[in-house]
């Protein structure tokens, strides 16, 4: 939670919007991975239960990579504020 300073690594949505902490779940960025002996840290995102159950084990197959489609890298690239921005919309005007 802290390193992702209790955001969601896709949607950036902060912890107190997702529903707390119990709405968290930390996600296999590449799934493939998952099933590691040994989980490696850079591998494991913080989400919110909705972002982690849209990805799943989703993951770019080889022609999809060719075709440019992948998922970004919040810990190695930055571009939150450039293409990705969060609703600053406050929760109580939301109906």
């Amino acid at each position: 939670m802290l390193d992702f300073e209790e955001r969601c690594a896709y949607s950036m949505q902060h912890t107190y919007r997702a529903g707390g902490a119990t709405c968290m779940e930390v996600d296999h960025f590449d799934p493939r991975k998952k099933l590691d002996e040994i989980q490696k840290y850079p591998n494991l995102f913080l989400a919110t239960r909705h972002c982690n159950g849209a990805k799943r084990d989703r993951w770019p197959n080889n022609h999809e990579r060719k075709l440019g489609v992948r998922f970004l890298n919040c810990c190695s690239e930055v571009d939150y504020g450039i293409h990705i921005f969060e609703d600053q919309t406050p929760m109580n005007s939301l109906g």
